[in-house]
């Protein structure tokens, strides 16, 4: 062709190409349905956390005060909230760019694990006693773990090793999301944790999953010496689901190695999210509520912080966070 012989300058030209998913979407197969499904979590927390703020509302004008398990637990259930808020938006975002908001992505995986953290360090020290098991004041052992963690509010009162080791954690716990979030392009992680800090921040629920059976194990076979058919009763099934919550998430980890590749992201986040969200209610509700098994069994439920029936084990007559 004697045009092929023309030498000719051509424009330079932009242009951008956008690949959808079925239903107009950048949405991933793997994120398929998980923004509808955060959004019906998200409802159900907001929905049920006014009922446990009623609830909560009530018992302040009695007592004017709030126990510091309340405030822990609201706190965890609070982070929770906005970390699904966070990604909801994140999604709407990738929906129609392509790569949405990347703080917001990381924002909640970040605030996720510090709600997880609170869950943890609640159930731990219930596991040493707090509020359900009245032991004697020992000067010498003032300062062990096991005391500290049964009187949480003493870790306030100065350093020790519990508050060495919560900062530790929570420091490392945030280095370790920030290095698997970075991993995100890696084509060999399919899901959240599928990648090296994934498999250390399991690791690490697993470990505390240990702890928190131990520390349950020690403080039953104390109360054993003591009686309390219910208060024993109440601790044993404490430790099962306690025990389950930590030990779940890194089973559904490893369950969703079993899966399709694009299935594995979906398992993990709905169930992780599914058992967070459901403790959480658990746990909120059994601290609020005057008709729940641990406002019965309490050792402040004859102190006005917390209304109950009466503990099985006698409770002291100020009431200390």
């Amino acid at each position: 062709c004697a045009l092929e012989q023309f030498n000719a300058k051509v424009t330079p030209m932009q242009y951008e190409i956008k690949l959808f998913n079925p239903g107009n979407t950048h949405l991933p197969a793997d994120e398929h349905g998980l923004p509808k499904f955060y959004m019906f979590v998200l409802a159900s927390m907001l929905a049920f956390g006014g009922y446990l703020g009623s609830l909560t509302l009530d018992h302040y004008k009695k007592s004017h005060e709030i126990h510091l398990i309340v405030k822990l637990i609201g706190a965890a259930y609070a982070l929770q909230a906005i970390s699904i808020l966070y990604e909801i938006i994140h999604l709407w975002y990738y929906k129609y760019n392509g790569y949405g908001i990347y703080y917001f992505d990381l924002l909640s995986e970040v605030l996720e694990g510090f709600s997880q953290t609170l869950i943890a360090f609640v159930l731990i020290c219930l596991a040493s006693g707090w509020t359900l098991v009245e032991t004697e004041a020992i000067g010498s052992k003032k300062n062990s773990v096991a005391t500290l963690l049964r009187e949480p509010s003493n870790l306030l009162k100065g350093a020790n090793v519990v508050v060495f080791s919560i900062v530790a954690f929570v420091v490392l716990s945030f280095v370790l999301q920030i290095m698997n979030k970075s991993q995100d392009d890696n084509f060999s992680k399919f899901h959240d944790h599928e990648s090296t800090p994934g498999h250390i921040l399991v690791g690490l629920r697993f470990f505390l999953g240990i702890f928190f059976v131990y520390s349950l194990h020690v403080t039953i076979k104390h109360q054993e010496n003591r009686g309390g058919d219910r208060l024993l009763a109440f601790l044993r099934r404490l430790m099962l689901l306690g025990g389950l919550w930590f030990l779940s998430f890194p089973l559904l980890v490893f369950i969703a190695g079993w899966f399709a590749h694009y299935l594995r992201h979906r398992i993990v986040s709905v169930g992780v999210l599914t058992l967070q969200t459901i403790s959480l209610g658990i746990l909120a509700h059994q601290f609020v509520s005057e008709h729940s098994t641990y406002f019965k069994l309490s050792t402040l439920a004859d102190s006005g912080v917390l209304p109950g029936a009466g503990g099985l084990v006698r409770a002291p007559k100020v009431s200390k966070d």
